[in-house]
């Protein structure tokens, strides 16, 4: 009998799934450690467990599309934002986390902070009385972090309004004693450094594409742990690592999607590891126009 011991414990079960099942398992979003993300999340526990205080940290996590920003700072709030009810306080919440509105106007900032508080609200009144609600119910439900996702959609417009979204951030920062976690492209850098308070107050720490390192090889290897193939692939060895590192141009995002594709097709073709060929099958072609085509 295969005891799986290629597949993480905690996944074995699956693979008495039926192929559709497996590959179900497979598409749906799974987290995957490694170093550098570690030491993010870490710094950000850290930063949500210090006592309040006159002058508030904030942090920048910057880095280019599909390195996995989000899913890093979705993995944080799923761990530490989850509300609770203190019986003498009522409802508090943690962490609140929010997608910048595009054109940097700050009432859309407001108005997205408002919803998600569930609270009633009316997108007629002025920025200052939808400011007024937004302060009120941070201070009710004790919320000690702002996630501002896609940060430099807020920072996008004009340069009014581009000042008036720095301050909102500022005066909430001020006024709550919360936290600002924004997260965005290098846009976002550059717009901050306009404004030398935030350029002090902002701690940036960059997600970059992987070197072809131990690193990369590692992770690798943890995310093939969590692929209930039946035959134990050799991704994380020199020769596939490299393959994937080259095809994926070391983006994250990149590098789980050829993986998870190779999984699905390995399950579908019956041969179920992961080889060169598979993987190969499944990289995105680069078109003439220097695009990758879409493979899913």
């Amino acid at each position: 009998m295969n005891d799986y011991l290629h597949v993480h414990e905690k996944f074995r079960h699956v693979m008495q799934w039926s192929d559709q099942e497996r590959i179900a398992f497979i598409k749906q979003p799974r987290w995957v450690d490694y170093d550098m993300a570690k030491r993010i999340l870490d710094g950000l526990e850290e930063l949500l467990n210090e006592p309040v205080k006159e002058r508030i940290a904030n942090v920048l996590i910057v880095g280019r599309s599909n390195l996995g920003k989000t899913t890093l700072v979705k993995r944080f709030f799923e761990k530490y934002g989850e509300p609770w009810i203190d019986d003498d306080t009522g409802a508090v919440k943690p962490i609140v986390f929010v997608q910048a509105p595009p054109g940097g106007k700050e009432k859309d900032l407001y108005l997205e902070i408002l919803d998600r508080f569930y609270a009633p609200f009316r997108a007629t009144e002025s920025s200052a009385a939808l400011r007024a609600q937004v302060v009120h119910l941070l201070r009710e439900h004790r919320v000690r972090m702002l996630i501002v996702d896609e940060l430099q959609h807020l920072l996008s417009g004009q340069t009014v309004r581009q000042r008036n979204a720095i301050d909102s951030l500022k005066f909430l920062c001020n006024e709550v004693s919360v936290s600002i976690v924004g997260v965005g492209t290098q846009e976002a850098v550059n717009v901050l450094h306009a404004d030398d308070q935030h350029t002090s107050r902002f701690f940036k720490q960059e997600l970059k594409p992987w070197s072809l390192d131990v690193g990369f090889q590692r992770f690798l290897a943890n995310y093939q742990r969590v692929l209930p193939l039946k035959q134990p692939s050799e991704i994380a060895q020199p020769e596939l690592a490299s393959l994937i590192h080259s095809l994926s141009d070391g983006m994250t995002g990149e590098a789980l999607r050829l993986v998870a594709s190779s999984a699905k097709h390995a399950i579908t073709s019956g041969k179920e590891l992961i080889d060169r060929e598979t993987i190969e099958k499944n990289a995105r072609p680069v078109g003439s126009d220097g695009f990758r085509e879409f493979v899913t």
